[in-house]
């Protein structure tokens, strides 16, 4: 009875983040973009491309409607762990670290002058398709990297703000109602086995060093979590090799942007895509934005 209850439960909440989609759909073809998987395809792959286990690997208890009953999310080791990350990372990689250092300052200016097109709030187009993405796979823990400024990324809206933490760089600028600590990704604040989840949203091309990152992410995800992403992509961008002794900053904000190719290769070194929904702008007749479901290779160690 409560397996059927889950499965009822599941193919419903598919069935909400199709109509999520249903209902931006039309405003993103408006700026020049359209999702290119069908939302019956979203519904069909959602409720049966994955064996029934990749939904709840982990022992949890339940209240009598059905909902996860967890304590609250762990607090991170320190508030603020980032001086000590970057003065490690310097030692490897100071010219990365110091042109990543220069993007973080202008960073978050973009970021206040323009919140609405910078950072995932409601409004924000993509954002808006993420949320439906992200929906029918947020399960208990979840770990947003990047989390933003602002108070909750809108993608994480609807989930209990008691199962959520969050990383960021920049200090911010609206108080998170989460377990937040001013880190990077390459030392997450956190023991091993955490989250259910791992989400990111545009911040893996703000990393320093990604294998340290991704390495990160499989060791504090839980046996048969996922780490969710979406990930912006610049056709034929060169790749990044934070070791080069002639890296210099691409943009005020980046030292390096993906191309999709270069990217899920060096993803697949570290995780299994398990689904991928890409954004196709029609005006450039290129895909510039993807959305992925990933679980951690298993015969790669943490």
């Amino acid at each position: 009875m409560r397996f059927l209850k889950k499965l009822k439960s599941r193919a419903f909440q598919a069935k909400l983040a199709v109509q999520n989609l249903n209902q931006h759909l039309p405003f993103i073809k408006d700026k020049t973009c359209i999702l290119v998987d069908s939302v019956d395809e979203l519904l069909r792959e959602i409720r049966f491309s994955s064996p029934n286990t990749s939904f709840r690997p982990y022992r949890a208890t339940y209240d009598s409607s059905g909902t996860i009953k967890l304590p609250a999310v762990p607090q991170p080791y320190v508030a603020n762990n980032m001086e000590n990350t970057l003065e490690e990372l310097m030692k490897v990689v100071p010219k990365a670290c110091a042109l990543w250092t220069e993007c973080q300052k202008e960073g978050l200016e973009t970021y206040l002058a323009d919140p609405k097109h910078n950072l995932s709030v409601a409004g924000h187009p993509l954002a808006e398709l993420f949320r439906a993405f992200v929906k029918p796979y947020l399960e208990g823990y979840v770990l947003d990297i990047g989390c933003g400024t602002q108070d909750v990324p809108y993608y994480l809206s609807h989930h209990p703000l008691e199962y959520i933490a969050g990383i960021d760089p920049l200090p911010p600028t609206e108080t998170h109602p989460f377990a937040f600590s001013q880190a990077l990704a390459e030392r997450l604040p956190w023991p091993d086995d955490t989250f259910h989840r791992v989400t990111v949203a545009t911040s893996l091309d703000h990393m320093i060093l990604l294998d340290q990152a991704f390495n990160e992410v499989k060791r504090v995800l839980k046996p048969g979590g996922f780490f969710i992403a979406w990930v912006g992509f610049l056709p034929k961008a060169a790749p990044y090799d934070p070791y080069s002794p002639d890296l210099k900053r691409i943009d005020p904000c980046h030292i390096f942007h993906f191309d999709r190719r270069g990217f899920e290769k060096v993803i697949k070194d570290h995780f299994d895509i398990q689904h991928c929904y890409e954004v196709f702008y029609q005006k450039e007749k290129e895909i510039f934005d993807c959305f992925y479901l990933l679980s951690p290779k298993k015969n790669v160690s943490k």
